[in-house]
């Protein structure tokens, strides 16, 4: 024989591929069920696993899309405009500096009569250059458009203009209303362009233009709200850069800044760290649920492959005959494994591409109703194509590579008379420890979405210290609309007249802040109590309100001593103190009728100090204490005063006249929305970010772990369940059919239907209570990972142990019910005069 040369050896080997490949098709093609329960089952595992790398790969190592050299770019702890200034004028480590900021709620845009809700992002003018991005159409707007006074231009998201404009190029030089102020579109930003965060964004606005960044925000370093990111400069290394950001920061903050400035930067002010690490910061309390439920979903898929395992066995056990053959014509070994693992192979191929379009599908449900504020990834670009080959080749291998062996394993010659029967119990075997295994791992993922529901159910069934069930909440930035300390005031006794004629209103509320508990913090003194130690170790900021004489009333946080607010107060300097407040200056005593100081303008962004010139406000009463979030077990250290009152202090008048509204109602919240709606826009035309919505959305994001958790940890255990019925179905079905010989001996001898079912039934309890017992055991390891994303239940509650193994019982019974009936309404006459 001549030498073959490699060239001739690769086509060779291509000519047998593309043979086995035609051969896998036709088989498949012969039985298209098959096919179909095989590849439906493939996708849904591989489907669900794409979904969820895909998703711990967009938090944790997707750099950001059409970022140009993302590993030159990095985060800059400093979070004032003046900082991001003094850096974008003096850095030379940097070819760039930008600053951006997403404010936490979408703003309403108006576009003539239609409304539109909208995610904004204040960037600055070098923002996208700095990144390399170029728009989709238009352009992007200037140094000299992003300046005080400056033309009010804005840049849509790409998403946003396809939704609501139709993706039309007239959109350039159309103008719409934001915050009062007619802002024309000049361009649209490429796909999926998010800047340097996760959340998507639907318009950006030069910062200096637009109405929340006041001229005081814009200069003074009291504020605390901007991210900083750059570009390194050419030949500029991170530590260099780090020294002199340090060196520009501690000359223009000289008392190295204040507490509360520290603070919010972690401690570390002017760090130089990568973006990707600001982007995970971003989602921190997602990642852990969001790898736990990667890690589930791979479960999934290796049930779905076990279950395939399966029926490739069986379909195995019926090819014995075929292969035989093959092995007599001069097939070796190795080519006859080749030809059972394409089948596998195709197959998972062909799974994998269906279940692409459905990993996209459930990707933006999970972030579209889950993760909210995470954009979706719509395209399918190289890193989703690595990853679903990656899947697809472990699928075909986890699925494929067992039947493959096992199909020409043992004595081929033999089945050739004999057809293949021999091989039964092998197989029959295989199955069942495959079944096993299904099991097992479906009752890791029931135990896993019992135990998230019931901290769900916990976490949202917790005493936040009100009752929120039937009030609805919106945010009121009318300093950004430039309403002035008088202005907004003199609004608050016509809002809450038209807010209580609204049918379905019961009360209504206005604060300073938002309603939510937490949401500003100041520094206060108590006369004779600051130097107690107990006091002296508490944290020097408490949460701090100018609320209106409904607030607790509105937001069901019962005073439990002392008396409201009455509408008199409005003149007086009066506080009310919550429950843990009045624990710690005065345990054991009458806290009413005691004085408060509170900070003033000088101090209220840090230090800890009041001076004690300032005048007291006299303690009226005590509220019953709020807690930050679902899960947070401390009470919240509150003092509120009355609205625009002399103990509000005037920094807090200027900064927020009006921060937000809540109203009580009756019956639907859905039917009395869209009228408070109305009634505030028509009240205070101009402001951004009206949106009226239930005050529990208040703690969405402060549960969204948990709800992440037992939605997808309780879709998977569905998926699980339904795996392993289907596979408690098959492998008792396969193994009754290879015993019928036995089973009508059995009944020609004697055997009722009662025997065979007693039978059938212990085989089943057998393989159930071998697979639920290794579920039982490797839950309890898992559950003791997972102890610190429960809340309100033991990852070892006894009671959830006990019924999910009962309920996987009898899940097995009944899967296992129709095989019986199909083995005792045969005439075992049938079987025997076949064999």
């Amino acid at each position: 024989m001549a030498h073959r040369t490699p060239h001739q050896q690769t086509l060779t080997a291509a000519r047998a591929i593309s043979w086995e490949v035609a051969h896998a098709w036709h088989r498949i093609a012969r039985r298209p069920g098959f096919a179909v329960a095989v590849i439906a089952t493939l996708a849904i595992g591989i489907g669900a696993d794409l979904t969820m790398l895909g998703l711990v790969d967009s938090l944790l190592f997707r750099p950001p899309a059409h970022v140009r050299d993302v590993d030159r770019v990095v985060d800059i702890r400093v979070r004032t405009y003046p900082d991001f200034v003094a850096l974008r004028n003096q850095a030379r480590s940097f070819s760039g500096v930008a600053g951006w900021f997403a404010p936490p709620r979408p703003y309403v845009i108006l576009d003539g009569a239609r409304t539109m809700t909208a995610q904004q992002m204040l960037a600055s003018a070098s923002l996208f250059p700095l990144l390399g991005v170029t728009p989709a159409i238009g352009r992007f707007y200037d140094a000299q458009e992003d300046r005080p006074g400056g033309p009010h231009v804005a840049v849509l998201g790409y998403a946003f203009w396809r939704r609501e404009f139709g993706g039309s190029r007239d959109v350039l030089g159309h103008a719409v209303r934001v915050a009062g102020d007619l802002y024309t579109i000049i361009g649209v930003a490429p796909p999926d362009f998010t800047g340097v965060g996760l959340a998507q964004i639907d318009l950006f606005l030069p910062i200096t233009t637009t109405k929340p960044t006041t001229p005081e925000v814009l200069t003074n370093r009291a504020y605390s709200w901007l991210h900083v990111v750059a570009r390194l400069a050419p030949g500029a290394s991170m530590s260099r850069a780090q020294a002199e950001t340090k060196l520009i920061y501690r000359r223009d903050n000289p008392d190295t800044v204040n507490d509360l400035s520290t603070r919010l930067l972690g401690g570390r002010p002017a760090e130089v760290h990568p973006v990707m690490d600001l982007r995970r910061e971003l989602v921190a309390a997602d990642v852990p649920v969001a790898l736990w439920l990667a890690a589930v979903a791979t479960a999934v898929l290796l049930i779905a492959c076990a279950n395939v395992a399966g029926l490739l066995l069986a379909r195995a056990a019926r090819s014995r005959r075929e292969v035989a053959l093959r092995a007599a014509l001069g097939a070796s070994r190795g080519r006859l494994i080749t030809a059972a693992f394409v089948e596998s192979g195709v197959l998972a191929i062909a799974g994998g591409a269906l279940a692409i379009g459905a990993s996209h599908w459930a990707d933006s449900i999970v972030r579209g109703f889950i993760l909210t504020d995470v954009a979706p990834i719509h395209s399918f670009d190289g890193r989703t194509a690595v990853l679903a080959l990656a899947v697809s080749t472990f699928t075909a291998l986890a699925c494929g590579l067992w039947p493959a062996v096992a199909a020409t394993r043992g004595d081929l010659a033999r089945d050739i008379v004999s057809g293949g029967r021999t091989v039964a119990a092998p197989h029959a075997r295989a199955r069942r420890a495959l079944l096993a295994a299904q099991l097992a791992l479906a009752t890791v993922l029931v135990v896993g979405a019992v135990l998230f529901v019931a901290s769900f159910r916990n976490a949202r069934g917790v005493d936040l210290g009100m009752s929120l069930d039937h009030v609805l909440v919106s945010d009121l930035d009318v300093a950004g609309a430039g309403y002035t300390p008088e202005r907004g005031h003199s609004l608050i006794d016509p809002l809450i007249e038209r807010l209580r004629a609204i049918p379905g209103v019961r009360s209504v509320a206005l604060s300073d802040a938002g309603m939510e508990p937490g949401w500003m913090t100041y520094v206060y003194s108590v006369p004779g109590r600051d130097s107690l130690p107990r006091v002296r170790s508490a944290p020097a900021s408490r949460s701090f309100s100018a609320v209106t004489p409904d607030f607790f009333a509105t937001l069901g946080t019962p005073i439990v001593r002392g008396r409201a607010f009455a509408s008199s107060d409005r003149n007086r300097r009066v506080i009310i103190v919550s429950a843990g407040f009045a624990r710690l200056y005065w345990p054991g005593e009458n806290p009413l009728g005691r004085c408060v100081r509170v900070g003033d303008a000088s101090n209220a962004f840090g230090n800890a100090s009041v001076s004690a010139a300032n005048p007291c406000n006299e303690v009226i009463g005590v509220s019953h204490d709020r807690h930050i979030a679902p899960g947070d077990t401390v009470p919240l250290l509150e003092a509120f005063v009355p609205l625009a009152s002399p103990a509000e202090p005037a920094q807090i008048a200027t900064l927020l006249p009006l921060g937000s509204v809540a109203v009580r109602v009756t019956g639907d919240l859905s039917h009395v929305a869209p009228a408070v709606q109305r009634a505030l826009h028509e009240m205070l035309p101009g402001v951004p970010s009206i949106r009226v919505q239930p005050a529990l959305s208040m703690f969405d994001r402060s549960v969204r772990a948990w709800r992440l958790g037992a939605s997808m940890f309780t879709a998977f255990g569905v998926i699980a369940l339904v795996l392993a019925a289907l596979g408690v179905y098959a492998v008792i079905g396969y193994l009754v059919t290879q015993r019928g010989h036995e089973i009508a001996i059995r009944m020609a001898l004697g055997a009722t239907a009662a025997d065979v079912r007693r039978l059938v039934f212990s085989e089943t309890l057998r393989v159930t209570a071998a697979g639920v017992g290794v579920g039982l055991v490797a839950s309890l390891i898992v559950a003791r990972g997972i102890h610190t994303l429960l809340f309100g239940i033991s990852p070892l509650a006894p009671a959830v142990y006990a019924g999910v193994a009962l309920g996987l019982v009898a899940m097995a019974l009944a899967a296992t019910w129709l095989p019986v009936r199909r083995a005792v309404a045969v005439d075992p006459t049938i079987p025997l005069r076949a064999d």
